[in-house]
């Protein structure tokens, strides 16, 4: 219909390593400025993430989060790849590693 592609980069996949920002609290110098959290969906009204705060045991929604995407990615890559215990002894001591 229209020439333009949607924007996608607002989405993410369901149980990514995110850190939403700790911006609620008084933090000092030595505080931690973001918690770890886990990316369970969007905010049902305001264009938010629905995140679950591993510290606080909360779910919070917010628009302040970073993404751990390169976890997401390595993961992939080592479930598609072939994995060592495939191998066996005498495969290693042939030299056809």
């Amino acid at each position: 219909m229209h020439s333009k592609l949607p924007d996608l980069s607002f989405f993410y996949v369901f149980g990514a390593l995110c850190y939403p920002t700790n911006d609620s609290e008084n933090l000092g110098k030595l505080q931690l400025k973001a918690d770890i959290g886990i990316f369970i969906g969007y905010a049902p009204i305001k264009k938010a993430f629905r995140i679950y705060n591993r510290r606080t045991r909360l779910i919070v929604e917010t628009i302040h989060v970073d993404f751990d995407e390169l976890i997401a990615m390595a993961s992939e890559q080592s479930s598609s790849g072939p994995a060592l215990n495939d191998m066996s002894p005498g495969t290693i001591s042939s030299g056809l590693v």
